[in-house]
């Protein structure tokens, strides 16, 4: 993890948003054993992929497998449990939510660098804004 932290901090200056995305998706896993369940890592998370497809792949099937994990290992009462994170006691409700939150703080980044890099970000919560004008809708006065 030292290793990709480095090598994000390199590549911030240069806005590379691919960084970025592989950051969010590789975490995931690493998150979630930090915490106590037990999932396999991304082999060699080290190695960013040029591809956006192939991030997107690899986001849908950690994304995937993650959820299965959770849904196997974490019960009702185990989402109560207190244990130590970021320095203050959290239930591993909290927790789970810090890494959703981890996750949409990256997605905004990423959508922010790539629209700076003239790249149309993909729809997510619906369309993004750069599709709006063929719906029939307007972008909003700032």
């Amino acid at each position: 993890m030292r290793r990709l932290r480095k090598h994000l901090q390199n590549h911030w200056k240069d806005g590379n948003w691919i960084i970025w995305a592989w950051h969010f998706t590789t975490s995931i896993p690493d998150y979630l054993a930090h915490f106590g369940l037990k999932i396999d890592r991304v082999q060699n998370a080290e190695n960013v992929p040029t591809s956006a497809k192939e991030i997107t792949e690899t986001f849908k099937n950690i994304s995937f497998y993650a959820s299965k994990v959770i849904e196997e290992q974490l019960t009702d009462e185990s989402l109560k449990q207190v244990q130590e994170a970021f320095g203050r006691q959290e239930s591993n409700a909290t927790i789970l939510m810090g890494l959703i939150k981890h996750i949409v703080h990256h997605r905004g980044q990423v959508t922010v660098l790539m629209r700076q890099a003239g790249i149309k970000p993909f729809g997510v919560y619906g369309p993004p804004k750069e599709d709006w004008i063929h719906l029939g809708v307007e972008n909003p006065p700032l």
